[in-house]
């Protein structure tokens, strides 16, 4: 009813409304409550492949000059990363290792040979996998190439998630020949969330565009655009 009243509707249509977002998972109804779901504030992972779905596909194709045939692959379970996924079959004799659910589904539909991490299901993103089991799989591997992504980076390089997926991201960076970090110009931004690893300590970040100079100096030479 406080609803119709403030948006000068009928509760009828409230209702209706209400129901599609209800069926929809954006919104959960109990005893006259209305309130966002968990995913209705991190976003669904299709919701996220598609935001600035034309930056990440870009920032994928090149990075694709890090791969070649016969290479072994982390791949972490970003949307970022899922893009990097689309033009995987191009290769020959790939092998690709990843955390992400739906990067593991898509892969082996389209006849890449990708294995799962396994591990925990995350409640902060049911995209992924983590914990000991994960961590254990990783760590019995090595690759040629990491690409991972994250939510943010500041200007002095530290690069910060709240997926839960950090232990995963370093374990893979360490048990690989090259890390390189996928980072749309959107998430330039004051570092918030956990810090899960540096600039530094990597290889590449590449980008959509041209954001040397929003680094310190040290780091311009690790940016791809």
């Amino acid at each position: 009813k406080k609803i119709a009243e403030e948006l000068g509707i009928s509760e009828s249509t409230v209702r209706r409304k209400l129901e599609v977002l209800e069926k929809k998972g954006i919104v959960k109804r109990d005893r006259g409550e209305v309130e966002l779901c968990e995913e209705a504030y991190t976003g669904s992972f299709e919701y996220r492949t598609q935001k600035h779905a034309s930056e990440k596909r870009a920032i994928a194709l090149k990075a694709l000059r890090f791969v070649k045939d016969g290479d072994v692959v982390f791949l972490d379970g970003s949307t970022s990363t899922f893009f990097i996924g689309e033009y995987l079959s191009e290769f020959d004799n790939l092998k690709v290792v990843t955390n992400g659910i739906d990067t593991l589904s898509f892969l082996a539909k389209n006849g890449v040979s990708v294995y799962s991490t396994g591990g925990q299901a995350n409640p902060d993103n049911r995209a992924v996998l983590t914990g000991e089991i994960a961590l254990g799989t990783v760590k019995k591997v090595r690759a040629n190439v990491c690409f991972f992504s994250a939510g943010a980076i500041d200007k002095n390089g530290d690069i910060y998630d709240s997926s839960g997926t950090g232990e995963v991201i370093n374990e893979m960076i360490n048990r690989s020949d090259l890390a390189v970090f996928l980072c749309d110009s959107t998430k330039m931004l004051v570092g918030t969330g956990i810090k899960i690893c540096s600039l530094f300590d990597i290889d590449y970040a590449v980008t959509e565009k041209d954001v040397r100079d929003f680094f310190v100096p040290e780091l311009r030479k690790k940016i791809i655009f």
